[in-house]
């Protein structure tokens, strides 16, 4: 009976071992190494600095070890180096690997904001881990700041975006440079033709 004991015992520490031991390499394997940058580019008029006195240039971000389902945010600090206010953008480009934005979800707190020349705001970055990510160990990708004199989706400039701006898109719907009817300020993603990628885009804004 003793022996019987000690082999059940035997048996539940073994199984005991390699479930941890299975755990630990499926951790290992969805977990992210630390290395993953943001490379941070700014227009000639944006400073983009890690403190509100404007003293660190911001070059790349590092996002840290990140995990699956898991969420962080740095802060910035972007200031109007220009002479005059202008409204405040942010894209992303370059993902590697190119379907890491699947599962990566960024977002940023400064859509179409205003900024007065020499002012200085606040912009929180976030970067969200999908809990389905698979296949990637690394990644990196390009946040890129840009400044404008009117809001992205103003297409006929009267400093909103609204129904007007959409029925400017409409009649120029299908149109390149060579039509009579094109009108470069619906051309909102800089193809060269305006079509439904520029609707959503102008969706998005209203």
């Amino acid at each position: 009976m003793e022996l019987q004991l000690q082999k059940r015992l035997l048996l539940l520490s073994l199984i005991f071992i390699i479930l941890t031991f299975l755990s630990v390499a499926i951790l290992l394997r969805t977990r992210f190494p630390v290395f993953n940058v943001s490379a941070v580019k700014a227009a000639s008029n944006i400073g983009v600095y890690w403190d509100n006195g404007c003293t660190i240039q911001v070059l790349s971000i590092s996002w840290g070890n990140l995990s699956p389902g898991r969420t962080t945010s740095v802060t910035l600090y972007v200031r109007n180096e220009g002479n005059e206010s202008l409204v405040l953008f942010e894209s992303t480009s370059n993902w590697n690997p190119t379907n890491s934005s699947q599962y990566l979800q960024f977002s940023w707190s400064c859509k179409n904001r205003t900024i007065e020349t020499s002012k200085v705001i606040s912009v929180t970055q976030t970067l969200s881990v999908s809990s389905y990510i698979k296949g990637i160990s690394a990644f990196n990708f390009n946040i890129v700041f840009e400044a404008r004199d009117h809001l992205l989706g103003d297409i006929n400039r009267d400093g909103i975006v609204n129904v007007f701006d959409a029925a400017s898109l409409s009649a120029a719907a299908g149109s390149t440079p060579e039509d009579a009817n094109w009108n470069p300020n619906a051309d909102l993603n800089k193809d060269g033709v305006i079509d439904i990628l520029d609707a959503v885009i102008l969706t998005s804004e209203s």
